[in-house]
């Protein structure tokens, strides 16, 4: 039995308003189908006619923002399913408001109606991401053995070093320094703090590899 619904948006007029512990049903030529895919089938080209089941694996803190439009937040989490595939997805604006308190690490969900675009190779670890926005279903559901947590392909400083540029790897290693802060000045003008840390591991053919 799934439990927890929760949906984007208002009731419907001569609809009742879902409740936290219970699953919304979606009708209807806009209705999200009711077999879930794989992450790994999902692509722009699925629209909004989509319905995964997946463990958040990581979730971030609300982070607000000024852009041209003015004042914003965002959060974002990263999901999991039963193949071990992961999708990051972004929730802005009412929707913070309305799934930041909701949503728990380690827990699983139905998930449907967000939009799914290309994923930068520079931040994101999937080719796709998804903005959860209107219309947006999230349900929970019971616990499911079958869907990994959070995994890791740890490299060494050696092998991230003979890697491609931009590329996201993780990686182990001795935090060895911290460096002070100091102010930089972006190419827009604008002056962020930096800090740089080095990390050490016994790779490489000396047997001692650091990186900035």
């Amino acid at each position: 039995t799934q439990g927890g619904g929760m949906t984007g948006g208002g009731a419907r007029p001569g609809q009742q308003q879902a409740t936290p512990n219970r699953a919304q049903n979606r009708s209807g030529p806009g209705a999200a189908p009711n077999a879930c895919i794989d992450i790994a089938s999902l692509s722009p080209y699925n629209g909004k006619r989509w319905k995964i089941k997946g463990r958040i694996i990581t979730k971030s803190d609300v982070r607000k923002f000024n852009g041209a439009r003015g004042p914003g937040q965002l959060f974002k989490i990263e999901i999991t399913d039963g193949s071990g595939a992961e999708i990051a997805a972004t929730f802005f604006g009412t929707g913070v408001d309305q799934y930041f308190d909701q949503l728990k690490t380690h827990q699983v969900y139905y998930f449907s109606g967000g939009s799914i675009k290309q994923g930068n190779p520079k931040w994101d670890r999937s080719p796709c991401v998804i903005t959860f926005d209107q219309g947006t279903c999230i349900e929970e559901a019971e616990d499911d053995v079958a869907i990994p947590g959070l995994s890791y392909s740890f490299q060494s400083l050696a092998q991230i070093q003979q890697g491609e540029k931009d590329s996201i790897v993780d990686l182990k290693g001795v935090l060895s320094e911290v460096r002070p802060c100091v102010q930089i000045t972006m190419r827009d003008g604008k002056i962020r703090p930096k800090r740089s840390l080095i990390i050490w591991d016994n790779s490489g053919p000396e047997g001692s590899s650091h990186i900035e």
